[in-house]
């Protein structure tokens, strides 16, 4: 083989490789946004329930809160009842905090960050 031959072949060989290697970087920046993307996606979604959630436990809260003023005659301790029932709820759902919140949240970062994608599946 001449030397000019050789020359083209490792030229196209250094072409094919950056090609592969431009593709896959490519490939691995398109498949952080999609998980982002889900991830943005399941938090807003989450964060615009979580503020229904919170409103209407903000106008329950004052039913029950007038309902007990109007059962014990007291608007000041109707609404330390519902204050008080407020605290024994914390009072039994703060051991449970992990179970409830903090694995459910990291199993589903887990989880959405370690789903295959359509690449995995096909190699």
């Amino acid at each position: 083989m001449s030397e000019e031959k050789e020359r083209q072949i490792i030229d196209e060989v250094v072409e094919t490789v950056t090609d592969f290697v431009e593709n896959r970087t490519e490939l691995v920046r398109l498949i952080a946004i999609e998980k982002a993307s889900k991830i943005a996606g399941v938090i807003a979604m989450m964060s615009v329930l979580a503020l229904t959630a919170l409103l209407a436990l903000l106008f329950i809260s004052f039913m029950a809160s007038y309902y007990f003023s109007a059962h014990f005659g007291s608007r000041t301790l109707g609404f330390g009842v519902t204050g008080l029932i407020y605290v024994i709820f914390i009072f039994f759902l703060y051991p449970l905090r992990n179970r409830l919140i903090k694995k459910p949240v990291t199993n589903f970062f887990v989880r959405t960050l370690s789903e295959p994608t359509d690449l995995d599946e096909t190699e």
